[in-house]
């Protein structure tokens, strides 16, 4: 009967954690959605930048103007770029933050060694493997070439 009572009071000690460590998991879930709904919406109408880090400062200003301690502003810069590892509108609010800024950020140029292989050549088809920004495909295509790029 003893062990039958440690036995119990085992499973129960175990439901009781459990059942806690869910309650924190779903607190830590609801807080990390409000960190990123707060930080989408602050995007929304933050002033456009070319650097993702430029916005990241802003926003950690803008927490700590808020009245969030330093250190606290920090940890929600690290939960927000956790979630948008998994999460995509976070960074397309921030690639339409970068395209809403008046510099680029990106150099625009065309590389210097496709500028000097292509430059006696006659246009035809080119493919531009991994194409970033498209600089190069640009360069190309105004030379009459036929690019693809992706």
């Amino acid at each position: 009967m003893a062990n039958m009572t440690a036995t119990r009071r085992c499973m129960l000690q175990w439901l009781i954690s459990a059942c806690l460590l869910n309650a924190v998991d779903a607190c830590a879930q609801d807080d990390i959605d409000r960190i990123w709904a707060d930080f989408l919406e602050w995007l929304k109408s933050a002033k456009p930048s070319h650097d993702p880090g430029v916005l990241m400062g802003a926003y950690r200003a803008h927490l700590i103007e808020r009245g969030v301690p330093g250190n606290e502003a920090g940890g929600r810069i690290v939960r927000i770029m956790e979630r948008m590892r998994t999460h995509s509108d976070g960074w397309r609010q921030i690639f339409n933050n970068i395209y809403a800024s008046s510099g680029s950020g990106f150099s625009t140029r065309p590389n210097a060694l496709l500028v000097s292989v292509v430059e006696n050549r006659k246009p035809g088809k080119a493919l531009d493997a991994g194409m970033g920004q498209g600089r190069n495909s640009l360069f190309l295509a105004a030379k009459g070439w036929d690019v693809t790029g992706f």
